[in-house]
């Protein structure tokens, strides 16, 4: 009788698929006999691609291999299989890949939930200077045409913005709805990745995240003796990543041709990183030199994290408070020119 599979909020992500898998890795239970275990706790989308996975392994097949052709499980979890197998520390591999995904899995739904506030004030903001520019400003400048009233710089200014903002407010409220869902997946689209890390505030935060993963995947391989080429290839594939990975591959095939790595990393991976690859290889401690790397860029995008979160909902409510506080000031001041003529010319 098979066991009930656990309520879908257990397995929300793969870092909650590895650490069960890291689980049953510090059992003893060989890894074929550990998948099929697996398969009988998971959600029925996971079921089959884990039973066939642990035939895979019987037969001998690559555990990378086996992953690639398994849509329903996550490529970069074949990884860290390969990796930990091949480094007789499957659990410990596992563990560690399940904190990494869940520190970046926590940072981007805090980036998600940093926006939504923003963008509430962005669509209001924006329904704000509709009706303003179509049913107050039109009938403020006809008010002062007819009453040959003299414009201030500021009225002049809300007048002449008016037609704009309205659109300018648009483009913006739509890019901050478009930016989770960039985040969420459409990284993997090379034109869209190097879109999504050119970004103002979001870019260097995401692109810490990726590289505190590379970094990390990189410390993994070369621990267990994989060859920096080929570490780099399959730090491309877990990565997933329509910017990074091609990256990792160009490195890749400048160090096969007998290029220093710190050199072939110029201009693909961040400024940062150079130093510590130059580092790593003239005193032959690449593995340290990526340890290293990771646990900076991972401190760095925990900070990083906190300073998105802490900064965009106050910046966004000070750009609106001043924006209406302009707003009101350019339609009113001439009205009090106005009236003080009116009663003046009403007194004499």
């Amino acid at each position: 009788m098979s066991t009930p599979a656990p309520t879908s909020g257990l397995w929300r992500s793969e870092a909650d698929l590895a650490a069960r898998l890291a689980e049953l890795a510090k059992t003893g239970l060989p890894l074929p006999e550990g998948l099929k275990a697996l398969a009988e706790e998971v959600p029925r989308r996971l079921r089959q691609p884990l039973r066939h996975l642990a035939d895979c392994i019987l037969r001998g097949e690559g555990v990378w291999d086996a992953v690639q052709g398994l849509s329903a499980l996550p490529a970069p979890l074949g990884v860290m299989l390969q990796a930990g197998i091949a480094q007789g520390r499957l659990p410990e591999v596992l563990e560690q890949y399940a904190r990494l995904e869940r520190i970046q899995t926590e940072i981007q739904r805090r980036i998600r939930f940093s926006l939504a506030y923003p963008t509430l004030l962005m669509l209001l903001m924006t329904g704000l200077s509709f009706f303003i520019n179509y049913f107050i400003v039109m009938q403020f400048r006809e008010l002062y045409r007819g009453f040959g009233v003299h414009l201030p710089d500021i009225t002049l200014f809300v007048f002449y913005t008016s037609r704009y903002l309205p659109w300018l407010f648009t483009a913006v409220t739509l890019t901050m709805i478009a930016i989770p869902l960039l985040i969420g997946g459409l990284r993997r689209v090379r034109s869209v990745a190097a879109v999504v890390y050119w970004l103002p505030i979001f870019g260097p935060l995401l692109t810490t995240l990726k590289m505190s993963q590379l970094t990390y995947w990189m410390k993994m391989f070369l621990e267990g003796g994989v060859p920096l080429p080929r570490a780099l290839h399959f730090t491309a594939a877990g990565l997933h990543d329509g910017y990074f990975s091609p990256a990792c591959r160009r490195i890749a095939a400048e160090v096969e041709q007998g290029r220093p790595l710190g050199d072939a990393a110029v201009r693909k991976l961040p400024a940062t990183m150079i130093p510590i690859l130059e580092w790593g290889q003239r005193t032959n401690a690449l593995p340290e030199a990526f340890a290293a790397a990771a646990e900076m860029y991972e401190s760095r995008a925990q900070l990083r994290g906190t300073l998105v979160e802490s900064i965009l909902s106050p910046l966004f409510l000070v750009l609106f408070l001043v924006i209406v506080t302009t707003w009101i000031l350019g339609l009113l001041l001439p009205m009090i020119s106005l009236i003080t003529s009116l009663s003046s010319g009403g007194g004499g």
